[in-house]
């Protein structure tokens, strides 16, 4: 019996405790058992079964009081399940603490784990995790009993300092924007710095990347103006000239353009400078050609999109998406991001940069798609060309509804995509941040429609949480 119970499942496979039962039997059967020493062994094994029997009725009155049962009742409820592994994980009756946490754990597991599979929506998944990853942690450990209130003040104060720093950065970017004169000059353009700077907020939060949100929120005000420019208040011929200009990088060309051209290509020809040059004095070589190939690329696609309008042409999703990827500024937006944060900054890395690897192609993938989802209603209404759900009805004959849903998945699919290549290519590991920053902005931004063309009351909130509003310091609770 023992040794075909042995060859069942080696030792290391089975649960110690069933093991000991087990064994105690056995030895109970020999001709040669100690007795004394078998009722010591079922002795110790009621006593351990006795105080498991006191933990699992603790930790069904906990559950019974949390109310998940009512309150979550999509889900598995595995109480018993969970306590099982805490229990196999942990079995030594030092342990008693570790079995009631890892419990907790594994209900909470299961329950998070059948909103994400069976009962949430995209949407809610997303703000779900949005929440969780923000410092609101800050306000759930606050009303934990077992708070410290020491780490608690402290992790305000740091907050509150980090968030004095934003404010002190928006007013810089304030005063740069204003003395810029684009308001004036570049009338036609949506005027988008707050908005910009939380973009940027969000790409690159950590405090030692100050220049980085500075040079960031400086090109996403340029984006905004030349996308305005492209999409709504330049003439074809206008636009070719531009383009043209742009990619000779010609400065002695400016005479042959309007004068609000002549200021939206100055404002683009000096940022980009201005940010090489500090790029040169740090690293020692000249990113200007790399910069160069970006915009004239950026406003080369503009070109296509606006000649696609305006000729009536309706392409292909894939047609589209061909060009739309590099078109939302994705690529733009990370190479900005990658030569404002990467220390040491090399040619090599540049190099592998441009072909647009998977950590740069798929975030723009999904901005671009989670941005027509979000825009693409409104962006119609006001000139442009079809997006990704037009082009997919279009293709297909399908409903919006469809259309929507198609492009929600592929969304999730690319999501993986990039998930895999940050897992499976280390060529950019310390980029990893950044590139998922920009897919997670997209859909914060994005979620209740252009929360960046036309900022709605979330992101508001956002701003408010993040720049305007400091939390509290209390006095300590209790005797610190």
């Amino acid at each position: 019996m023992q040794v075909s119970h042995a060859l069942e499942l080696p030792l290391h496979w089975r649960v110690q405790k069933l093991e000991a039962k087990w064994f105690i039997y056995v030895y109970e059967n020999r001709h040669d058992a100690d007795y004394t020493i078998l009722e010591f062994a079922k002795l110790d094994f009621n006593i351990v079964q006795a105080m498991y029997q006191d933990e699992i009725k603790q930790m069904s009155r906990w559950y019974k009081a949390s109310c998940v049962t009512e309150k979550l009742s999509f889900a598995r409820h595995r109480l018993v399940e969970c306590f099982l592994w805490a229990l196999e994980f942990t079995p030594e009756p030092q342990f008693r603490y570790s079995r009631r946490i890892l419990t907790n754990i594994g209900v909470l597991v299961t329950i998070i784990d059948d909103f994400y599979d069976v009962y949430g929506s995209l949407d809610e998944l997303e703000l779900f995790t949005d929440i969780v990853e923000r410092w609101v942690f800050i306000y759930v450990y606050e009303n934990r009993d077992d708070a410290d209130y020491t780490i608690l003040e402290f992790a305000k104060l740091d907050f509150n300092i980090v968030q004095a720093m934003y404010q002190d950065e928006i007013k810089q970017m304030s005063r740069w924007y204003k003395e810029s004169c684009v308001t004036e000059k570049l009338s036609f353009a949506r005027h988008r710095l707050v908005e910009c700077f939380l973009w940027a907020l969000e790409f690159t939060p950590e405090p030692q990347f100050r220049y980085s949100r500075r040079i960031l929120t400086n090109i996403g005000v340029l984006v905004t103006i030349i996308d305005d420019f492209y999409d709504v208040y330049g003439s074809l011929d206008e636009l070719e000239l531009f383009t043209d200009i742009v990619e000779r990088w010609d400065i002695n060309a400016l005479d042959q353009l309007p004068e609000y051209l002549r200021i939206c290509f100055l404002f683009l020809f000096n940022s980009i400078n201005e940010m090489a040059y500090d790029v040169l004095k740090e690293h020692n070589f000249n990113i200007i050609p790399n910069a160069r190939k970006l915009w004239a690329e950026l406003c080369r696609l503009y070109l296509i999109e606006a000649r696609w309008y305006n000729s009536g042409y309706f392409p292909s999703l894939s047609e589209y998406l061909n060009i739309a990827v590099t078109s939302s500024t994705g690529p733009l937006l990370l190479f900005h991001a990658f030569v404002t944060t990467i220390n040491p900054l090399t040619k090599k890395d540049l190099g592998r940069l441009e072909q647009k690897p998977g950590i740069i192609h798929w975030p723009s993938l999904i901005l671009r798609l989670i941005d027509d989802l979000g825009t693409s209603t409104d962006e119609l209404k006001r000139g442009d060309v079809p997006k990704s759900i037009q082009c997919y009805m279009n293709d297909t004959g399908c409903s919006e509804e469809d259309a929507r849903d198609h492009i929600e998945n592929l969304v999730d699919v690319t999501l993986k995509k990039l998930n895999k290549d940050i897992l499976m290519d280390c060529s950019f590991k310390d980029f990893v941040g950044p590139a998922l920053n920009l897919a997670k902005i997209s859909r914060g931004f994005y979620l209740y429609g252009d929360g960046f063309g036309v900022p709605h009351l979330q992101t508001k909130k956002d701003l408010t949480s993040l720049i305007v509003e400091p939390i509290p310091l209390q006095q300590f609770r209790g005797d610190v």
